[in-house]
C-alpha cells in the first residue's frame, strides 16, 4: 500500500509496524479528489499540482486582487506553448493583458486598427444586439432608466428594415421617416427615445468593419476595450456583440476570454446573446469561452448551469454564498481564501488547491516596450520609466499614439499629454474621445 503525497518512496510499502488509527488515515487522504485528476503544472492540490480543462467553457469567479487575472494569463500562455487553438482572442476591458502579452500578440484598439458595424448584420440580429447592449448598459452603468420597451423595438425593428445606407446617419433617416408617418403621441416618443439612445453609439468603433490582415493572421489578438469603455460603456458592449457576430465563421477551434464579463453578459438582459449562443453551440466548432467576473450574481444563471466549470477565488457575502451554491461547498470556505487560492469545480470532482507562478512578472519592462514607442519624442530615459511606473500594470489612463498625434497638431507638447493623461483631465478625454468616437 502507498500513501500518495507521503514521503515514502516508491519501495516504501506500509508494514504492519506503520499501523496508524483511521483517522489519522482519513486525515492524510484528499477525500475531494475524485476521481484522481491527471497531474499538471497550473493550479496545486494538496499533494499534486493539476491542469485546467482545456477542453470546456470556464467561468472565474472572485474579488480583485486575489488571482482572477494570473490564472486567465496562464491559461493563455498554455494555449500558445502548447499550440491548442488556432486563434485566441482577449477582450482586454483594462489594458493588463496588452501590456503582459506585448510582442506575442497583436493589439487593437476599437475605434483605430478595428471596427464593427452592427448595421451591416441581418436586420433582426442587428436589432436584438442594439438592444441587448443598450439594456446591459442601462442596468449596470444607471446610463438609462430601462432597457427599450416592445413599442420602441417595434420601432428600432421598422427602421432597420427600411435602412439603405448602413451608417448611423442612415438609420437616422428611416427614423425620421417613421416620425413623419406616425402622429400618435407613443409613437412619436418612441422615435425620439430610440434616436437618443442610438447617438450613443455613433463612433468609429462601430462605423466599418475593418480589421488589418496583421489581426486576421495573428494566433493571439488582443482588443484593448479601455479607450473605448472610458468613452461610452454602451458603445463597447456593442462593440464585443458586434465583433463576436461578425466573426463567428472564423472562430472554429478558438477561445475566447471576456474579462469583466458581467458587463456584456448581465442577468438583467432579455433574449440570447451571441455569448450565449457561443457557450450553448460553440463546443461543436471548437469555440470556447473562459469569463471573468467578480461578482455570481451579475451574470445570466442560465449560463453559470449551462457551463459547470468553475474557478472560484475569494469572495465575500451573497457572492459567496450563491458560488458556494455552484461548488456544493460551505460559503465560509470562499470568504476565507487567502490569494491566490481557489477552489477549481468540474463534472469529475471539486477541489481546493493554490495557483501555480511563473515567477514575478516585470510589467514596467513590458509595458516600455509600448510606451518606448509612444514616447520616443521625450529625450528623458528617467522620465519615461517614472511615468511607466506611475501609470502600474493596467495602463490606466490609456495612452495611445494618435492622441499624441492630434495633441502635437493642436500646439501640446508630448509631456504635456501625458500629464493631462495622469490627471484625467478633461482635454485629454476630450483628445481621446476625438480620436476613437470620430469627431476629428
Amino acid at each position: 500500500m502507498f500513501l500518495r503525497g507521503s514521503g515514502n518512496s516508491r519501495g516504501d510499502i506500509l508494514s504492519c509496524s506503520d499501523k496508524a488509527p483511521l483517522t489519522s488515515l482519513r486525515r492524510g487522504v484528499d477525500v475531494q479528489l475524485k476521481p484522481a485528476p491527471r497531474p499538471g503544472s497550473m493550479i496545486m492540490t494538496r499533494y499534486y499540482p493539476v491542469d485546467i480543462d482545456m477542453g470546456r467553457h470556464l467561468v472565474i469567479l472572485g474579488a480583485t486582487g486575489f488571482g482572477k487575472t494570473t490564472l486567465a494569463r496562464k491559461i493563455v500562455s498554455t494555449a500558445l506553448t502548447r499550440n491548442l487553438f488556432s486563434r485566441i482572442v482577449i477582450f482586454d476591458m483594462t489594458g493588463e493583458y496588452s501590456l503582459f502579452f506585448a510582442g506575442r500578440g497583436y493589439v487593437a484598439i476599437p475605434g483605430i486598427a478595428i471596427a464593427a458595424n452592427p448595421l451591416t448584420l441581418p436586420k433582426h440580429r442587428a436589432s436584438e444586439l442594439l438592444a441587448s447592449a443598450i439594456q446591459a448598459a442601462s442596468y449596470m452603468y444607471n446610463e438609462d432608466n430601462e432597457g427599450f420597451t416592445f413599442i420602441q423595438l417595434e420601432i428600432l425593428e421598422r427602421a432597420l428594415e427600411r435602412l439603405r445606407d448602413t451608417d448611423m446617419q442612415g438609420l437616422y433617416r428611416a427614423l425620421d421617416e417613421l416620425g413623419q408617418e406616425f402622429r400618435r403621441n407613443d409613437y412619436l416618443n418612441a422615435v425620439a427615445a430610440v434616436r437618443r439612445r442610438i447617438r450613443r453609439l455613433m463612433v468609429r468603433a462601430l462605423m466599418r468593419n475593418t480589421l488589418s490582415s496583421d489581426a486576421l493572421g495573428s494566433r493571439l489578438l488582443i482588443i484593448n476595450m479601455a479607450p473605448l469603455y472610458y468613452l461610452s460603456q454602451v458603445a463597447s458592449v456593442t462593440f464585443i456583440l458586434t465583433f463576436l457576430e461578425l466573426m463567428r465563421g472564423r472562430l472554429n477551434n478558438a477561445l475566447i476570454v471576456i474579462d469583466e464579463a458581467h458587463r456584456v453578459l448581465n442577468r438583467y438582459v432579455v433574449g440570447e446573446t451571441i455569448i450565449e449562443k457561443l457557450i450553448r453551440e460553440g463546443r461543436h466548432d471548437k469555440a470556447l469561452l473562459t469569463l471573468i467576473t467578480q461578482n455570481p450574481l451579475d451574470l445570466k444563471h442560465n449560463v453559470l448551469d449551462i457551463v459547470g466549470h468553475y474557478v472560484v477565488f475569494k469572495l465575500n457575502g451573497k457572492s459567496a454564498v450563491e458560488a458556494s451554491s455552484l461548488l456544493g461547498i460551505d460559503n465560509e470556505e470562499l470568504i476565507g481564501l487567502r490569494p491566490l487560492e481557489l477552489y477549481y469545480h468540474n463534472t469529475d470532482f471539486t477541489v481546493r488547491a493554490y495557483l501555480l507562478e511563473d515567477g514575478d512578472y516585470d510589467y514596467a519592462e513590458a509595458s516600455s516596450t509600448i510606451y518606448r514607442k509612444l514616447l520616443d519624442r521625450i529625450n528623458d530615459t528617467n522620465y519615461v520609466r517614472a511615468v511607466i511606473k506611475r501609470f502600474g500594470r493596467a495602463l490606466d489612463p490609456v495612452i495611445v499614439p494618435q492622441v499624441l498625434d492630434l495633441g502635437s497638431r493642436l500646439g501640446y507638447d508630448v509631456k504635456s499629454i501625458v500629464e493631462m493623461a495622469i490627471r484625467r483631465d478633461p482635454r485629454y478625454m476630450e483628445l481621446l474621445s476625438r480620436v476613437v468616437i470620430g469627431e476629428d
